[in-house]
């Protein structure tokens, strides 16, 4: 069993490097594509 918290810290660090590397719009763009891939992904699982 895996520490959430941690798991958060790391993926808001990466989040954060990543907002600051890329341009809004890439940022924007990854976000809803982000949310697309889990959605999916969900939809899938569940049907």
């Amino acid at each position: 069993m895996y520490r959430e918290s941690g798991v958060h810290d790391l993926v808001g660090v990466l989040i954060e490097g990543l907002g600051a590397a890329i341009p809004d719009t890439w940022k924007q763009f990854s976000i809803w594509l982000a949310v697309v891939v889990v959605l999916t992904g969900i939809f899938f699982i569940i049907f």
